[in-house]
């Protein structure tokens, strides 16, 4: 594996590369404050089956540069598809988590020459303006690292992977870097209606792996549900019971079967 920086007019996206060189792309996309290690356990799958596994950082996150004019779902759909047609001149896949769910939808909605299939992990696609309480809430919460730590912690309610506790230790210092917190205030702030991807403009066959004790829905089965109906093109929805918002983490070893197999399926 080798990271590598992908240089656009406003900054850096940090990304690690791994899998055959001659595999098809498949470009993994992180959540709210996260970073491209959350794919720590999707990436080595996809890369043994054949794929050629980009795992980005999103700006203002992990490696990727400071200072970037826009923290957005739009911004980063765009830098997507700078780093798809960076790396491939074939249509990729494509796997977002919460957040980045919408970003890799808007890019597959805009520029559907680009994208062969869809991965939606915990989706958060569609937002509502937030009440004023619950607006001071995620103010405070994406302002410094312990809230959001305890936050993060708390959307792992069953089983959590074995590196749990190193892995939070890792996100922890990362983002007490000087000006870290900044991209996941700033990005939180910009998650409204506006922002959000149309999803009737997406035609790409989409898997929708959703937890069913994810903690950021009120029924997380009826919002994938609901996710799916709304997409212009073919979806399939798997809920595991005992997952929250992170199923690619605290459910690897299914959630990499799903996708494996829904990515490697012969389509007619």
């Amino acid at each position: 594996m080798s990271t590598q920086q992908l240089h656009l007019p406003d900054g850096t996206i940090a990304y690690d590369l791994s899998g055959p060189a001659d595999g098809r792309l498949a470009v993994l996309v992180h959540g709210l404050g996260d970073t491209r290690a959350s794919y720590r356990f999707l990436a080595p799958a996809l890369a043994a089956a054949g794929f050629r596994v980009a795992t980005m950082d999103v700006r203002g996150y992990g490696d990727s540069s400071l200072n970037w004019p826009e923290y957005s779902t739009p911004a980063v759909a765009r830098d997507i598809t700078e780093l798809v047609r960076h790396l491939t001149d074939r249509p990729a896949v494509l796997a977002g988590h919460s957040f980045a769910a919408g970003a890799v939808a808007m890019v597959a909605g805009r520029n559907p020459e680009l994208v062969d299939r869809l991965v939606m992990l915990g989706p958060a696609v569609t937002h509502e303006p937030m009440n004023p309480f619950l607006g001071t809430a995620a103010k405070f919460m994406t302002a410094y690292v312990t809230p959001w730590i305890m936050y993060y912690r708390s959307l792992y309610p069953g089983p959590k992977p074995a590196d749990f506790t190193s892995y939070l230790s890792d996100l922890k210092a990362s983002l007490k870097r000087p000006g870290r917190m900044v991209p996941v205030k700033r990005l939180m702030a910009s998650l409204t209606p506006a922002n959000d991807a149309d999803l009737s403009l997406v035609t790409a066959p989409t898997a929708i792996v959703m937890g069913g004790k994810d903690g950021d829905f009120a029924d997380p089965a009826a919002e994938a549900d609901k996710i799916a109906a709304d997409l212009a093109g073919p979806a399939e929805v798997t809920v595991l019971p005992v997952s929250g918002h992170y199923p690619h983490a605290d459910d690897a070893k299914a959630t990499n079967s799903i996708v494996v197999r829904f990515l490697t399926e012969r389509r007619d």
